[in-house]
């Protein structure tokens, strides 16, 4: 196992393309430093918040947009248990884990010469304890385990997805199955961390698929997968049914799906939006490395600021600002509380390089379903709020964005969005008591939506 504690370096890559050095310095300082020849091709900085420059930068504690590289919850706790490294390391974490990061960054520790040190993944992953599972797709009352949209008595029997949704999805009519830890599942996402990183808490890991199989890997990933939780029930269900309702309601969301495997329960599924049809990585930045917060911080801010940093930095403020705006009321109608930071991001697109937009949704969840004593009714503040939200909230937020033309053209859509959710709760594959509950969640905040009432769930 390679000790990354000792190491201070690291080669900086764009995809494969090397643009610099970070370093931590003796004293506990960090320093970036351009590469003379990514200089001379005038492509750009990495980040927004690291223009390039031929001066080194030099900061007292690692840079955020670095930080947030860096895995957090159950895959952070297992990077510092397989790496043996202290959690106030933050620095080593990232070595360990930034070869693979969502997005196109690559981060490689250089040893004491200089040399970029190469991983021996075969002796510390024994892929002979996999086991291959039939993943079991199950029409939740005769829906798409993709949409949740009616199927037909022909597609259950073809294939359990419409032909639309499973081409989206998986890109095959294959069987699809999927490569576990035989002797615990769980194991198979601890593999992420042996070289990769995704952020967010819950139990989740880095999975390729080809040719019909889902391998756990460290590297060259193409989907996400998050089996259930012991902390919270009913999650995958959970994001399931969000996620749908948010496509349904005309929001861009990546191909998503939910599946059983025995042992495991249910497990929700998503494609990664950051990685084109040809394999390129695309650039992305989260809003915590764009306000320059670390992601100990993902839940300072406010949503003002975000909506004024997209006007900054997006390529097309205008609708990115709208659809900015949009997403902030869907989630506060939906009972998402955790929409920090880190859940929202600009993604180059795919044509053009160096052109951001705001990325599709991802993380959408009802937060409030399984946390009935939920501390934040907003993932970020509304005007210096996170309680206590009303309509004239978000009014005055998009007063303070200078875009008051499109508030109440997106307040109009929410008697669709309720529509759309009384459609496909009862398809979903929580409870009957988590569907209820989940509905007047959602009944309470459209009623605020409406200025009819300032109480809610």
């Amino acid at each position: 196992m390679i000790d990354y504690n000792k190491y201070n370096r690291a080669n900086i890559y764009i995809r494969n393309d090397f643009a610099g050095v970070l370093e931590k310095t003796s004293n506990h300082n960090y320093t970036f430093t351009y590469a003379p020849q990514w200089l001379a091709q005038n492509k750009g900085g990495i980040a927004l918040s690291l223009p390039t420059s031929k001066t080194s930068y030099q900061a007292d504690k690692l840079f955020p947009f670095f930080d947030n590289l860096i895995p957090e919850g159950w895959l952070l706790f297992n990077a510092q248990d397989i790496h043996k490294i202290d959690k106030s390391n933050r620095f080593a974490i990232l070595l360990a884990t930034g070869r693979e990061t969502i997005g196109a960054i690559r981060v490689v520790a250089l040893d004491e010469n200089d040399e970029e040190i190469r991983l021996n993944i075969e002796n510390e992953i024994d892929d002979k304890e996999l086991t291959k599972h039939e993943v079991i797709f199950s029409p939740a009352n005769n829906a798409c385990p993709y949409c949740l949209r009616e199927l037909t008595q022909k597609q259950i029997e073809k294939n359990t997805f419409h032909d639309r949704c499973i081409k989206e999805m998986w890109g095959t009519k294959r069987k699809i199955s999927i490569l576990l830890d035989s002797k615990n599942p769980i194991n198979s996402f601890r593999k992420t961390v042996y070289g990769a990183s995704i952020s967010g808490a819950q139990i989740k890991g880095a999975f390729y698929f080809d040719k019909g199989v889902m391998t756990p890997t460290y590297r060259k990933s193409n989907y996400i997968i998050k089996p259930q939780t012991e902390l919270y029930e009913y999650i995958p269900e959970n994001e399931h049914l969000t996620m749908a309702i948010a496509k349904s309601c005309n929001f861009e969301v990546p191909p998503f799906t939910i599946f059983e495997v025995p042992g495991l329960g249910k497990i929700f599924v998503i494609k990664r939006f950051d990685i084109s049809e040809n394999e390129k990585h695309l650039r992305l930045e989260d809003f915590g490395q764009i306000l320059e917060e670390p992601s100990s911080e993902k839940y300072s801010k406010s949503y003002n600021k975000v909506g004024r940093a997209i006007v900054e930095y997006s390529d097309a403020p205008p609708p990115d600002l709208y659809e900015f705006l949009r997403r902030v009321i869907f989630s506060f109608f939906i009972g998402n509380g955790d929409m920090h930071l880190k859940n929202w991001s600009l993604l180059e697109t795919d044509k053009l390089n160096g052109v951001f937009r705001l990325s599709p949704c991802y993380d959408f969840i009802n937060t409030r379903l399984p946390i009935y004593d939920e501390q934040m009714d907003v993932g970020l503040a509304i005007n210096g709020r996170k309680h206590k939200i009303t309509q004239a909230s978000f009014i005055q937020l998009a007063e303070d964005l200078n875009c008051s033309a499109y508030i109440y053209e997106i307040l109009s859509e929410v008697d669709s969005w309720l529509t759309v959710t009384k459609s496909l709760f009862p398809k979903s594959y929580l409870p009957e008591d988590e569907k209820e509950r989940y509905l007047k969640i959602v009944e309470s905040r459209y009623n605020v939506l409406k200025g009819e009432t300032t109480d809610y769930l």
